[in-house]
């Protein structure tokens, strides 16, 4: 990787963000940050017609390591999906 990278995921009512950039002090040469992680409740996305998509599935098709998060406030649609995430 040779240049910042961003990518916005629909993970309900806001976006979650993904931030790589080269670091050779990350693990693959690359640090993760995630901004947000959308909500937890399975409801959200039953209807995959409108792109919402849960953080932790859209991060396995995308990262193989995360090296920081942050949850920019306390609100379940910002917060609740960083759990499963962390998982990864």
């Amino acid at each position: 990787m040779e240049e910042l990278k961003l990518t916005f995921f629909n993970v309900g009512y806001g976006e979650a963000m993904v931030l790589e950039c080269p670091d050779s002090s990350c693990r693959g040469g690359v640090f993760t940050m995630v901004i947000d992680g959308g909500s937890a409740e399975a409801e959200e996305y039953a209807d995959r017609s409108s792109g919402r998509v849960p953080l932790a599935d859209a991060l396995r098709r995308r990262v193989d390591h995360i090296d920081c998060m942050v949850n920019t406030h306390i609100h379940e649609d910002h917060t609740c999906g960083l759990a499963a995430a962390a998982e990864l």
